[in-house]
């Protein structure tokens, strides 16, 4: 089977760093390619597994195929987004941009459903239709996501104004969404600036303007060393704050995982 790549389907799939490309590839020499590719039938395009082919390509290994039925290329770009959040150990950032990419999907899914009585160019829902029920895009984004509708929020607002390497240290999950997000909200070239300075200037930078217009508070100087850094523990602090971030809000364990966080920060007071 000839195996079709769709730019638009892959580029719908957040793109492996380096180092998990070159894991991935170890693994693949290691152990095979046990999972098949998922391709579109009848169309022959591939859904699942960009990464896994080119490997096999270019060594040469063998790898299975799976046909998927799919009506229409919507509901094939429905499947690969969600797919990726039950294959892929992504970053709650990285699955609210994933599933952002619904987002004109799902509007037009709601313009389906507004069944009108009046027509006209304001338009209303009929109250005793079935199909009157409207959709709240960004509800229905962070129902696909497992994140909050803030959540949603701040990514988007991230997405459209944050500098690019700020993107890349919250999709990588070394700064959190809600400090990328406050600088996000800042002049570009203030963020250039701040994002030079690495994951550890943003933190500091949002770790500052969150007490009094800008300048540390009494509470804030508690956490900071004498140049202005946060201390050893604030620093560390942080650094589990993103990594908790990364779990996701439909995992099963997840409030028990979060319970065991709270009975270790209980036994160190």
């Amino acid at each position: 089977m000839q195996i079709k790549i769709d730019p638009e389907f892959k580029s719908l799939i957040p793109q492996l760093t380096p180092e998990e490309f070159a894991q991935l590839e170890e693994n693949l020499l290691a152990d095979g390619c046990r999972d098949p590719l998922i391709i579109w039938q009848g169309q022959g395009i591939l859904l699942d597994g960009h990464n896994r082919l080119q490997i096999c390509s270019g060594n040469h290994l063998h790898y299975n195929t799976h046909e998927v039925s799919l009506p229409d290329r919507n509901a094939a770009k429905v499947w690969i987004i969600r797919n990726q959040f039950g294959r892929r150990n992504i970053t709650l950032y990285q699955r609210a941009e994933v599933a952002l990419q619904l987002k004109e999907l799902i509007a037009e899914e709601a313009k389906r459903r507004l069944a009108t009585s009046t027509g006209g160019a304001n338009p209303r829902p009929l109250q005793n239709s079935a199909k009157a029920e409207v959709i709240n895009t960004s509800s229905e984004i962070a129902k696909i996501a497992g994140v909050s509708h803030d959540t949603i929020s701040k990514v988007e607002r991230i997405s459209k104004n944050a500098v690019e390497p700020l993107r890349e240290m919250v999709r990588r999950g070394e700064v959190s969404i809600n400090a990328a997000n406050r600088v996000a909200q800042l002049p570009k070239e203030e963020q250039e600036t701040i994002t030079q300075g690495g994951a550890y200037e943003v933190k500091r930078s949002t770790s500052a303007r969150h007490g009094n217009n800008g300048v540390c508070g009494p509470k804030d100087r508690l956490y900071m060393t004498e140049d202005g850094r946060p201390s050893e523990a604030m620093a560390y602090s942080m650094m589990a704050i993103s990594q908790l971030e990364r779990i996701r809000g439909n995992d099963p364990r997840r409030v028990e995982a979060l319970g065991k966080v709270s009975s270790w920060i209980e036994k160190q007071l």
